[in-house]
């Protein structure tokens, strides 16, 4: 059986802490799952949101297909909505919550190992991505697969994000 090896590393920026970081990652080896979220420094909570989003999604990933993908991200966006203290917040910030919400880019990997009785054989994977949150399939120091982004000139500016808000998911999916 072909083994995962999983590496993840988070940098907050410059000037920050690193509980200030609005990146995260979660995983379980032997589930084969890992996720990633970028938090969007503009959003609100983005942290929280990107830390719900990874954990959420490697214990228990969506179905396959668009509206499966915007039922399951209802979970997070409840979690998330549930873990801000609205009594507490500032007028300003409560507003900027409701309005704008958490957003991150996503992405999201199950890998499926090769067959018992074809151990060297290729690998079988599934991810999904909202954004420029990118997996590389290395083998043997080897690029095998680029997901989703394929070449450096793919990225862009403003990349797609996954919202705390169920309208702004939904316009992004029929987009």
């Amino acid at each position: 059986m072909l083994a995962l090896t999983i590496s993840a590393y988070t940098l907050q920026k410059e000037g920050t802490e690193p509980r200030q970081c609005e990146d995260a990652f979660a995983y379980d080896a032997s589930a084969g799952r890992a996720a990633l979220a970028d938090g969007a420094s503009d959003a609100f909570e983005a942290g929280t949101w990107a830390r719900l989003l990874a954990a959420m999604f490697v214990h228990a990933p969506p179905e396959a297909g668009p509206e499966a993908f915007l039922d399951w991200v209802h979970a997070p966006a409840r979690a998330w909505h549930a873990s801000l203290r609205w009594d507490e917040l500032p007028w300003y910030a409560e507003q900027k919550a409701r309005q704008v919400g958490g957003l991150a880019t996503f992405l999201g990997f199950c890998f499926d190992a090769a067959p018992e009785d074809d151990a060297d054989g290729p690998a079988a994977w599934r991810a999904l991505a909202v954004g420029d949150a990118c997996l590389l399939h290395l083998r043997a120091r080897s690029v095998l697969a680029r997901f989703p982004v394929e070449r450096p000139d793919g990225f862009g500016t403003t990349p797609a994000l996954l919202s705390t808000r169920p309208a702004h998911n939904q316009a992004m999916v029929q987009a």
